[in-house]
C-alpha cells in the first residue's frame, strides 16, 4: 500500500529508534493482528483493510528476522516457527545489552586463531607419519596459516568497510569449516598446506570482522574492555587446547583435531548468522577503489595515534613471537623436557597472558588507560630484563626459564587490548581498513621474529633471550618517547 509505505518510512527516517523500539517493544510479544492495526494506523494517520494488515505482518516479520540476523524466508514461515523466532528475538534483543550480546556472539569465533595453530601442535608427530612428510613440511603447514592470517590482512578490512561485517565473518567462518574438513582427508602434504593457508585467510576475516564489530558499537574504553574479555576467551585455546589436543590425537589420531576445528567454526558460523545484526551503519562505496585503498592506508598510518600505538604494538609482539618461537627448543632441545611435560609447560606461559587480559577490565577502571599501559610496560620489561640476565650468567634452568617468561606475557595480556582500541580510536568510519593494517603490521612483525629466531638458532637460550631482550628495551622506549605524552589526550578520548 503506497500511502502506508511512503507514511511509515518517513516517519522511520525522523525517528528511527523510537519506532523500531516501539514496533519491536510491541510485536515481539506476539500481539494480536488487531493490535498491529490499531498501532500501524496510529503512527501512520490512516485506516488500512485486513489484507493489507496481513502484508505489513510480514514485513515486520521481516524486518524483526533482519534484525536479528535471520534473513531469507521470514514471510513463508509457518505461526509456529514465527513464534519461536520471536521469542529468540526478544531474549536476544531485550535480555542482553549490546556489550553482553556481543560478547556472546563474537565469543564463540574469536578463537580461530589459537585453535588453528596451538590446537595442532601436538599432532605434528603424527601428521608425519599419517602424511608421510618430514618434520620441516609439516612445520610449514602451520607458517601457512601464519601466512594466510597475514595475506587476509590486506583486503578483508577493505571488505568489510565496503559490505558489511557480517558477509566478512561469514565468509571466514565458511573458510575455515571447510579448510579444516578437507584436511582430515588428505593423504598427502601438499594440499594441506594450501588448505591450511585458506583457513588462516578465514582467521584473518573474522579477525578484522570481529575487531570492526565491537568499534562500530562502543567507544574506545568500551571497547579497550570488550577486545579484553574476547581475548580472556581467546586465552584460553593456548593453555587447555594442547592438552586436549594430544589426548585427541592419542584416541583418535591427528584427523580428530580437524574434525574438532571444523565442529567448532561451523558452530561459530551459525551463530553469526542468527543472532548478529550488520553494525555497519553506512557501507564506503569507495573502499575497493585501489587509489583509495592507498589513500587511506596513508590516513590511518599518517595518524598519530595509531602510529604510536602501532610501534608500540611491534614491541609487544617481538616478545610474544619470541616467546612461541623460542621456549619449546629451550626447553625441549637444551633443558630436556618431554613433550608431554613441555605441553604443560607451554599452557602455564599462556595463562599468564589470559591472566593480563582478564585484568585488563577492571585494571582500566581503577588506572585508566594511561597507567595501565605504563604498568604493563614496567612489568613486561622486567620478565625480559630478568630472563636476559639469567642467560647472561649462565643460570639456565626450568624455573629460571619459565618464571620470566611468565611475568612477560602476564605485561602482554595486559596491554594488547589497550594499544588495539586505542590504536583504532580515530577510524570508527574506516574500523575495518584500521583493523586490518593493525593486524597486517603486527603478523608481519610476529612472523619475521619467528624467522630470525630460525635462522639464528644455535640449540641455546641466546637468541630468544636477546630478542626479549630487545622486545622489551622497543616497548619501553615507544612508551616513554610516544605513548607518555599522549597520555593527557588519551584519558580525555577515553
Amino acid at each position: 500500500d503506497g500511502r502506508f509505505s511512503t507514511a511509515l518510512f518517513e516517519r522511520y527516517q525522523r525517528s528511527e529508534k523510537a519506532l523500531m523500539s516501539a514496533l519491536t517493544e510491541m510485536y515481539v510479544q506476539g500481539v494480536s493482528t488487531r493490535k498491529v492495526k490499531k498501532i500501524t494506523e496510529e503512527l501512520c494517520g490512516h485506516r488500512f483493510s485486513a489484507s493489507t494488515i496481513s502484508t505489513i505482518v510480514k514485513c515486520l516479520d521481516g524486518q524483526l528476522l533482519v534484525l536479528c540476523g535471520w534473513h531469507d524466508g521470514a514471510a513463508r514461515s509457518s505461526p509456529e516457527t514465527l513464534q519461536r523466532r520471536r521469542r529468540g528475538a526478544n531474549w536476544v534483543m531485550q535480555t542482553t545489552s549490546p556489550f553482553l550480546r556481543t560478547l556472546l556472539v563474537l565469543g564463540g569465533v574469536s578463537i580461530l586463531g589459537p585453535l588453528g595453530m596451538d590446537f595442532s601442535l601436538p599432532a605434528f608427530g603424527a601428521m608425519q607419519v599419517g602424511l608421510k612428510a618430514d618434520a620441516g613440511v609439516i612445520k610449514m603447514t602451520l607458517g601457512a596459516v601464519t601466512a594466510g592470517m597475514a595475506a587476509g590482512q590486506v583486503f578483508f578490512g577493505a571488505l568489510a568497510d565496503r559490505f558489511g561485517r557480517r558477509p566478512i565473518l561469514n565468509l571466514g567462518l565458511a573458510f575455515f569449516t571447510f579448510a579444516a574438513l578437507a584436511v582430515s582427508l588428505m593423504n598427502t602434504a601438499g594440499p594441506v598446506i594450501a588448505l591450511r593457508f585458506l583457513q588462516g585467510l578465514g582467521t584473518s576475516a573474522v579477525m578484522i570482522g570481529s575487531r570492526a564489530v565491537v568499534r562500530d558499537q562502543f567507544d574506545i574504553a568500551t571497547s579497550a574492555r570488550l577486545y579484553a574479555y574476547l581475548l580472556v576467551i581467546l586465552g584460553l585455546v593456548p593453555v587447555v587446547g594442547p592438552v586436549l589436543s594430544g589426548w585427541l590425537t592419542e584416541l583418535y589420531g591427528w584427523r580428530s583435531i580437524f574434525i574438532v576445528m571444523a565442529a567448532s567454526s561451523g558452530a561459530g558460523w551459525l551463530v553469526i548468522v542468527f543472532f548478529l545484526r550488520e553494525t555497519l551503519a553506512e557501507p564506503d562505496l569507495g573502499a575497493l577503489n585501489a587509489a583509495g585503498l592507498v589513500q587511506g592506508f596513508r590516513q590511518i598510518i599518517g595518524d598519530r595515534i595509531f602510529a604510536v600505538h602501532l610501534t608500540a604494538c611491534a614491541g609487544i609482539f617481538i616478545i610474544l613471537f619470541a616467546v612461541i618461537g623460542g621456549i619449546a627448543p629451550v626447553m625441549m632441545g637444551y633443558l630436556g623436557e618431554s613433550p608431554g611435560v613441555f605441553g604443560y609447560q607451554y599452557a602455564a606461559v599462556m595463562l599468564a597472558n589470559l591472566i593480563g587480559a582478564a585484568l585488563t577490565a577492571p585494571g582500566l577502571r581503577v588506572f585508566g588507560m594511561g597507567r595501565l599501559i605504563a604498568l604493563s610496560v614496567v612489568v613486561m620489561g622486567i620478565g625480559c630484563g630478568v630472563f636476559a640476565a639469567f642467560v647472561a650468567l649462565g643460570k639456565v634452568t626450568a624455573a629460571s626459564v619459565l618464571a620470566p617468561t611468565f611475568v612477560a606475557m602476564i605485561g602482554f595480556g595486559l596491554v594488547n587490548p589497550v594499544l588495539l582500541a586505542a590504536a583504532l580510536t580515530n577510524f570508527k568510519h574506516m574500523a575495518g581498513r584500521a583493523g586490518a593494517l593493525y593486524g597486517l603490521i603486527s603478523l608481519a612483525v610476529g612472523a619475521a621474529t619467528l624467522f630470525i629466531l630460525g635462522a639464528v638458532d644455535d640449540g641455546t637460550p641466546v637468541p630468544m633471550a636477546v630478542a626479549l631482550a630487545f622486545g622489551g628495551v622497543w616497548v619501553v622506549v615507544t612508551y616513554t618517547a610516544l605513548i607518555h605524552p599522549l597520555r593527557p589526550q588519551l584519558e580525555r578520548i577515553s
